[in-house]
């Protein structure tokens, strides 16, 4: 059995020799490097060394001029095991260094032990071989055209690396095992709003919010492999939503030496995705009106007849009452009981007929007769008409656009939409309060949101009321909804509205804040031209 030292700065090089080795039944002595290997020489001289060329602090070449400069270790053989010379480099190289064998680290398993043997075959005791000093320039001079591609290949892959992260259509940032930027790419500035020199350091988490995230730290202090956040929130002033990926980076011996760090904006993708969920609700709810307006009308038609005839049979009762308690044929208590309950019926049914009238106008399939409109001068004539419903305690202010377009739109069911939504502010502010009423040209540009892009008039209706709650805000526009007590609203004023507005290709917007109050806008296409 030989003991062998083999010299490598790679673990990995030095386990596969070693594994080689004592398989094969030598002893094996281990060093990271020519500087490492003479120390342990010091203790015990191998009968056999294997170095690696190129290494840190002392290379192969220095560590054999070592070898042979000290007697007890002038005879030592030594084998040179390469990755970075080629044979007809090293070869050479080797004999002038008194080195007799040279193998590469692609050789197969079989050549190292091959000439593993030859070198420890026969006689040990060699007398050393000379180092030939010319041999020694050449060296120096190879080393240096190597020394000189090494430089010029680590620019090419830090060029290439730089090319590959400035092109990247995500943020990229490296963090060092302290957790300090060392490294973020153009995108990264771009996303987060802030120049390089201001994400460097530890200023890249406060700028992304995660200073302080135990998962993170846990990350750079390495008993974590990485970190995952998505949809994660922006602060303001710009908002906005981020996917963020941090992943450790380790060395031969398993530390973490780097963070590499991807950083995407899906602002725009989360919005468009609410829109898209936005358009998906109004398409439904358009849907669900469309067939309950169709069933409406038709109950509302059926039911109108029979309500004509039960008022008008109660007219009939009435008047025949009132005749016979003139007559004396019916007793005067009796006529007055019958008075006041046939008085019932008739507000009973009246209030009815204006049910009924919501029904027809919220079911009826055609639109009645539409004409160019002038929503200004309509507003200054309706407001004879708010004037009533409204309290004393509510003031009306006009906020009016001077050189408005027209709409072409039926003016009763405008009135409707106005009346409906002036009373829904009323009963939002039952202590008083301010009605604004807003007109305004809209233009819309780009298909994005809930409107085609076209002209509009924005009529918008604000009220300073209690506001509408999230989740009542949500079946706001169903059918039938209503808050009220039971008897005291039918559901159906801002189902009509919606319905009334959707057929003539326009939309209706709710905004509102709990305590401050509910803006409604109505966008209705402009007249062409």
């Amino acid at each position: 059995m030989a003991t062998v030292l083999i010299v490598d700065d790679l673990p990995i090089n030095r386990d596969l020799m070693r594994t080689l080795l004592t398989h094969h039944g030598h002893r094996v002595l281990e060093a990271g490097d020519g500087v490492e290997a003479l120390d342990r020489i010091t203790d015990e001289i191998p009968d056999l060394v294997v170095t690696d060329v190129m290494m840190p602090r002392m290379d192969g070449y220095q560590l054999v001029r070592e070898l042979r400069a000290r007697p007890e270790t002038a005879g030592v053989p030594v084998i040179f095991a390469t990755s970075n010379y080629l044979d007809h480099e090293a070869a050479p190289l080797a004999l002038g260094y008194g080195v007799r064998h040279v193998v590469t680290k692609t050789d197969e398993p079989g050549k190292l032990l091959e000439v593993v043997d030859a070198e420890l075959g026969g006689d040990r005791t060699r007398e050393p071989i000379p180092i030939d000093e010319g041999v020694t320039r050449e060296h120096l001079r190879i080393v240096n055209t190597k020394l000189v591609e090494k430089v010029r290949e680590t620019q090419r892959s830090e060029q290439q690396f730089r090319l590959m992260a400035e092109s990247a259509p995500v943020g990229i940032l490296l963090v060092d095992a302290e957790g300090k930027a060392v490294n973020v790419n153009t995108r990264l500035t771009t996303i987060l709003g802030r120049p390089a020199d201001q994400l460097t350091g530890l200023a890249w988490q406060n700028a992304i919010g995660l200073d302080g995230d135990r998962e993170l730290a846990e990350v750079l202090a390495g008993r974590q492999d990485g970190l995952t956040r998505t949809k994660w929130p922006i602060d303001p002033p710009g908002g906005g939503w981020l996917d963020i990926s941090l992943r450790n980076a380790y060395d031969e011996q398993g530390l973490m030496v780097q963070c590499v760090g991807v950083v995407d904006d899906i602002t725009e993708k989360i919005r468009a995705e609410e829109r898209q969920r936005e358009l998906d609700h109004r398409l439904r709810v358009a849907e669900r009106l469309e067939s309950l307006g169709q069933l409406a009308a038709g109950v509302a038609h059926d039911f109108n007849n029979v309500l004509t005839s039960i008022l008008g049979h109660a007219s009939i009762a009435q008047e025949t009452t009132e005749a016979a308690a003139e007559r004396g044929t019916v007793d005067p208590a009796v006529a007055e009981s019958l008075r006041k309950s046939l008085d019932g019926v008739i507000r009973a049914g009246t209030r009815a007929t204006r049910l009924i009238s919501q029904l027809l106008a919220f079911g009826r399939p055609d639109i009645a007769e539409p004409e160019p409109v002038d929503v200004n001068e309509f507003l200054d004539e309706i407001e004879t008409l708010l004037e009533p419903l409204l309290s004393s305690m509510i003031k009306i202010v006009k906020d009016r656009d001077a050189d408005l377009w027209q709409i072409f739109v039926d003016g009763g069911q405008l009135g409707q939409i106005v009346l409906n939504l002036a009373v829904n502010s009323r009963d939002a502010m039952p202590t008083g309060g301010t009605i604004v009423l807003r007109t305004r040209n809209h233009v819309v540009d780009t298909d994005t949101g809930p409107l085609a892009p076209g002209r509009y008039v924005q009529l918008s209706i604000a009220d300073s009321g209690h506001g509408i709650p999230a989740d009542v805000l949500e079946h706001a526009l169903d059918p039938f909804f209503t808050t009220k007590p039971v008897g005291q609203g039918t559901g159906l004023g801002l189902a009509t509205v919606y319905n009334i507005v959707r057929r003539y290709g326009g939309e209706l917007v709710i905004s509102s804040i709990v305590g401050e109050g509910t803006t409604i806008d109505v966008y209705l296409p402009a007249v062409a031209g």
